[in-house]
């Protein structure tokens, strides 16, 4: 039975939700968003990303840096759905990122996130990348809710 509670969201809906664009949207698709609760996104990994041209040319790899970055837009894709929030999540700590294998061209990853607590202007989210159905990214985030006339 579907879930009435369980919204997917096109590139178009994305791209009104957080102000990220290419070459630095991470995001090709919401499969799931719980309001308040978790998401799960997708991103396909193309041979074409430009970070690929020069890490590492003979071995493209995505760097773990962008891997996370992912995880956070899809963190601030649920943080801006779930709650209205007016203004930018900005992230303000990364915790415990665990990078088990290399993330490369024709990969398609699936990015779950889950906020754990809330707090007035700060959000506790934990997540995990996987690709194939295997954990490839692990990691914990704090983020802070920037108010519009600040952001």
């Amino acid at each position: 039975m579907c879930n009435p509670n369980k919204i997917n969201l096109n590139i178009n809906e994305i791209k009104r939700l957080i102000p990220q664009r290419y070459p630095f949207l991470f995001v090709d698709q919401v499969l799931s968003l719980i309001p308040k609760q978790e998401i799960t996104v997708l991103k396909n990994l193309t041979a074409n990303e430009p970070y690929f041209q020069g890490h590492f040319p003979d071995q493209p790899i995505m760097p773990g840096v962008l891997a996370c970055e992912a995880m956070a837009q899809a963190s601030a894709i649920l943080l801006a759905y779930g709650q209205g929030q007016k203004g930018l999540s900005l992230i303000g700590k990364i915790k415990n990122a665990h990078f088990k294998f290399p993330l490369i061209p024709g990969d398609s990853l699936q990015i779950h996130m889950k906020i754990e607590r809330e707090l007035t202007n700060l959000c506790f989210v934990s997540g995990e990348i996987l690709v194939g159905g295997q954990k490839a990214v692990t990691s914990q985030f704090i983020f802070s809710n920037q108010k519009s006339d600040h952001a």
